[in-house]
């Protein structure tokens, strides 16, 4: 995973304080608050990720038979 400077001053700055023993697990934490933070956003993209996997799946069992003629 790369950071740019400003993420990385960031990490840095949660260690240096004390609040986190590595960045590891720094960058775990503040990568942890923005998934929580974009919720909505991540709801809405598994949905849409949801209903291409159906339609695929669908997709599939109409061409199959005609494939397999």
């Amino acid at each position: 995973l790369r950071l740019g400077d400003k993420e990385s001053d960031a990490v840095d700055t949660l260690v240096s304080a004390g609040i986190f023993h590595s960045r590891n697990e720094a960058a775990t934490f503040l990568i942890g608050e923005g998934i929580k933070a974009q919720a909505a956003l991540f709801a809405r993209i598994q949905s849409k990720l949801d209903e291409i996997e159906r339609l695929r799946s669908e997709l599939r069992q109409t061409v199959t038979p005609d494939i397999q003629k």
